[in-house]
């Protein structure tokens, strides 16, 4: 059972990393779509803002989420881990705002940044509700 567990952690971290790149990917995509980009840019440019914010909030809140589970699927769940991984998905969150100024046709925005923060808070915080009744299921490792 100690394998299942490690298995499904990796599988979780996989999953958790590749939102984070998925996320990266389309914060960074150009905002003014030329003659010749592909597809997905000129799919994300056609995206109303309201829609994108509503994004911010809702992706930070499952990445939080994830990395939260992630983080107790692993024993590694303490208040200081739960600390800095709060701290580094705002700094992540940040980070891709400010690159977004090296961006042609995209600009750094503070009301985003702030979107990020909440969303962030808001996964924290469900998490925090959600991650104690767990324990009592399979999935977890009070079940190794």
């Amino acid at each position: 059972m100690i394998a299942n567990a490690r298995w499904q952690s990796q599988l979780f971290l996989a999953t958790t990393l590749s939102l984070m790149f998925i996320m990266a990917t389309l914060t960074l995509l150009p905002g003014n779509p030329q003659p010749g980009d592909s597809e997905l840019i000129w799919l994300v440019a056609k995206v109303p803002p309201t829609f994108q914010n509503a994004m911010h909030l809702v992706l930070y809140a499952v990445l939080a989420f994830m990395w939260l589970l992630w983080l107790a699927l692993t024993g590694r769940d303490s208040t200081l881990g739960k600390l800095l991984t709060v701290i580094a998905i705002i700094a992540f969150g940040t980070g891709l705002e400010s690159m977004q100024l090296l961006i042609p046709g995209r600009y750094a925005s503070v009301p985003d940044a702030g979107l990020n923060v909440i969303g962030t808070l808001t996964g924290t915080l469900v998490g925090r509700l959600l991650l104690p009744r767990l324990d009592t299921c399979s999935f977890g490792r009070g079940r190794e």
